[in-house]
């Protein structure tokens, strides 16, 4: 980039505020249940679900119709996760694993059954934050909305159910806005950082560390006109390293406190 274009980074900026916004408290869920695993699959999922939309109703379908075909994707995967958990652990593990390589097989087949070429099979990884329009930005507000709306008035550490379709949805809209690559990690990077914060509010250090990722990794685009997707990446896990670090910092700096005192 030779200058900073409003028109932009200013779109992307919000696209990051508001996927912050309903992606950490349920990233926070993700880690503190230990299910990596099968978030891993539900992004994977909703992917696999553009190319099936692709295949359906072929290259020229609209977009809000592929949106559909993820997020359905995505749901039927969720079903199947919820179904999956009557049986033993390692079972599950088993039969996720290769629900997994079952949706990274048909979005790596994409190019070669003619749904899409390698190009649009990178900006499902890495995704296209910077060429978000205003059409994307209406409609993933509105279904933000409808999330922290049910956030606040629902109680999703507890309701399983409500909880999975939940990171279903949000995975498959996510996934179509900011790629395969950026959903996972603003799920769990933020979300890493915070856990047991010596002070302050757990999902506010998470939503900090998102919001410093995000800007630097926009930041190094900016300057070196490197890929978004990797350049966020690399900016969400240096926020991260900055955070736990200072909460490292913060953690020696009581116990000193406290052992100064009670000398």
């Amino acid at each position: 980039m030779t200058g900073f274009d409003l028109g932009i980074f200013g779109p992307a900026l919000v696209v990051a505020l508001m996927t912050l916004a309903v992606v950490v408290p349920l990233g926070r869920v993700v880690v503190e249940k230990g299910a990596v695993f099968p978030l891993l699959v539900l992004v994977q999922a909703s992917a696999a679900g553009v190319t099936v939309g692709l295949w359906l109703f072929g290259s020229q379908v609209a977009g809000w119709l592929l949106q559909l075909t993820g997020i359905a994707t995505a749901l039927g995967f969720a079903m199947v996760l919820l179904f999956l958990e009557r049986y033993s652990q390692p079972v599950q593990q088993v039969l996720v694993g290769l629900g997994f390589l079952t949706g990274l097989s048909l979005q790596a087949l994409s190019p070669v059954l003619g749904l899409g070429n390698v190009a649009s099979l990178q900006v499902l990884v890495f995704g296209e934050i910077l060429w978000v329009t205003s059409g994307q930005l209406v409609a993933i507000s509105l279904l933000y909305g409808v999330f922290i709306a049910l956030w606040y008035f629902r109680n999703l550490y507890r309701e399983r159910v409500l909880c999975c379709l939940s990171i279903a949805v949000i995975a498959a809209v996510s996934v179509q806005v900011i790629g395969v690559v950026l959903t996972f990690a603003t799920f769990l990077v933020p979300a890493l950082a915070a856990r047991e914060p010596i002070r302050g509010n757990p999902f506010l250090v998470a939503f900090h560390t998102g919001i410093l990722g995000y800007v630097l990794g926009l930041l190094v685009v900016w300057i070196f006109s490197i890929p978004a997707g990797i350049s966020i990446l690399i900016g969400l896990v240096v926020s991260a390293v900055v955070f736990r670090y200072l909460y490292r910092c913060s953690v020696r700096h009581s116990d000193s406190k406290i052992s100064a005192e009670s000398q």
